[in-house]
């Protein structure tokens, strides 16, 4: 039986320019020659073995992680953004 390594990378595009990158305004797309896409972290879990069927199945429904469950300084700006929040 092969195992594998499940591995994200996450990206963020820096905000720079206050007239390029309006944050309040969803409609204007931030362009990558401004602002490119950077790694700011890699994510890397191995194969859980002793994982049943069920509990995997309850972990990939039932698990949530939130940038509102954060400290305060680092959670999303922007309508949009404070849309998503879960009431």
């Amino acid at each position: 039986m092969r195992t594998f390594n499940a591995i994200w990378e996450l990206w963020v595009q820096l905000y720079r320019n206050l007239d390029k990158q309006p944050i309040e305004d969803p409609t204007v797309e931030w362009e990558e020659s401004d602002s490119p896409f950077e790694t700011v972290a890699t994510i890397e879990a191995g194969p859980q073995g002793s994982w049943e069927a069920t509990i995997m199945q309850a972990a990939d429904e039932e698990m949530r992680f939130s940038v509102w469950a954060g400290l305060e300084a680092y959670r999303p700006i922007g309508n949009i953004n404070r849309a998503r929040e879960a009431p």
